[in-house]
Order: structure tokens, then C-alpha cells, then sequence
């Protein structure tokens, strides 16, 4: 998988520097325009599924966060057999099984990277549009905020979510430890690649709201 990490570094380092500034995320804002204007939201969702290259950087953040909006949707996903077999390097299975959970949920980034990986290892040059919608949702995540505090804080529609931009995109080497702010931010206590100590927080309010409208409310 170095080469597929590589390439994702090299996609990283071509985003243009204006980019580089943190998104607008208004998530009353964004509920409004998929309640309001659902054909649109419809468009962006299924250009990001044929991995429009023309999509802006705020478009694809409608794309992700808006996801979240939509009916049915759930923030967890069961993908541990899925997880299994891609460790295994079982892939067609592991690629199968994540296909699957993009069906439903065309966002989740763990799918798309194991659907990516999975079709490199069998030669499948589809491989590049999902490591291409994986690297921009990472990309949305990342610019969202810049992680150091809970006002700042990377926001995310999937507790999972977290994980992929930890060792993927921060390359965190371990995660000593989580706790759940009053803020309803992630406070991840992670040992970096060089091995300092720091705390990375995750704004998981959307994630929040999925759980209470399964299970009821969330204290």
C-alpha cells in the first residue's frame, strides 16, 4: 500500500495554497440547502460519485457534511468484516463488502480507501476515483478547522471518520486516549509520528444528532 499512501501525499501537496484556509461550515446553513433544494444536492452528490474533478473544495463540503442531513442516514456503519478481509488481503472480498456500504453511504471514508487499495491490488484503474474521493473528503475534514481546540475543532459526520484523518492524514502513531467534551468535541490524546504528545479534537455534534434520533437522547 506505499504507493497508494504516496500518491495520496503527492495529491495532498498539489492542493492550490488559497485552499489552504479553513471552510465555512454552517451546518443550519447546509440542512437548509438540502431540505430547500434537494436537486442540487442530489447533482454534487452524484458528480462526487463519478469523481467530478471540477467540484470546488466548497462544493465537496456541501457534498460531505450534507450527507448527514439526509434521510436515513446513520453514522454508524458496520464494517468489520469488511475491515477483516482487507487485512487478511482478501480484496475482492474486502472490495465487495465496501462497494456495499458506499451504496449507502457514498461518503464513508474508510469504504472508499479499502474500495481504492483493494482495486489497485487486482489492477483495476478504477482504483484512482476512489483514492480521488477519499483524498478530497479528507481534504474537506482537514479544512473545517485546524483540530487544536473544541471552537476549532475538525468537524465530522462519522465518529469513524476521526480515525482516517489520525493515521492517514496526521499520521499519528498511537492514540493513547478519547473523552468526550461538554462541547460534544472528541478530545483524542495521540502520540504523534515523532513521538510528542498532543491532544487533537473532533467536533462529533452531526454524529450526535444520528445517535439521538436512533436511540434518543445523548448525555
Amino acid at each position: 500500500m506505499k504507493k497508494i499512501a504516496l500518491i495520496l501525499v503527492i495529491c495532498m501537496a498539489a492542493v492550490p495554497a488559497v485552499a489552504q484556509e479553513t471552510l465555512r461550515v454552517d451546518y443550519k446553513e447546509i440542512e437548509k440547502m438540502v431540505a430547500e433544494n434537494h436537486g442540487y444536492y442530489d447533482s454534487l452528490l452524484g458528480r462526487f460519485e463519478q469523481a467530478d474533478t471540477t467540484l470546488t473544495l466548497q462544493e465537496l463540503s456541501l457534498v460531505y457534511y450534507g450527507f448527514s442531513f439526509l434521510e436515513g442516514y446513520s453514522s454508524f456503519v458496520f464494517d468489520r468484516e469488511m475491515s477483516d478481509a482487507f487485512s487478511k488481503g482478501e480484496f475482492a472480498e474486502a472490495e465487495t463488502m465496501a462497494a456495499k456500504i458506499l451504496e449507502k453511504n457514498p461518503v464513508y471514508l474508510r469504504a472508499n480507501y479499502i474500495v481504492a487499495c483493494s482495486k489497485y491490488e487486482q489492477n483495476d484503474l478504477e482504483w484512482e476515483k476512489y483514492l480521488w474521493r477519499f483524498g478530497q473528503l479528507c481534504l474537506v475534514i482537514t479544512f473545517s478547522g485546524d483540530g487544536e481546540s473544541s471552537t476549532t475543532a475538525y468537524k465530522v459526520i462519522c465518529v469513524a471518520d476521526e480515525y482516517e484523518i489520525l493515521y492517514k492524514m496526521l499520521e499519528v502513531k498511537d492514540i493513547a486516549g478519547q473523552a468526550l467534551t461538554r462541547d460534544q468535541c472528541d478530545a483524542m490524546s495521540v502520540v504523534t509520528k515523532d513521538g510528542d504528545k498532543a491532544t487533537i479534537y473532533f467536533d462529533v455534534s452531526r454524529s450526535l444528532a444520528s445517535l439521538e434520533k436512533m436511540f434518543g437522547t445523548c448525555k
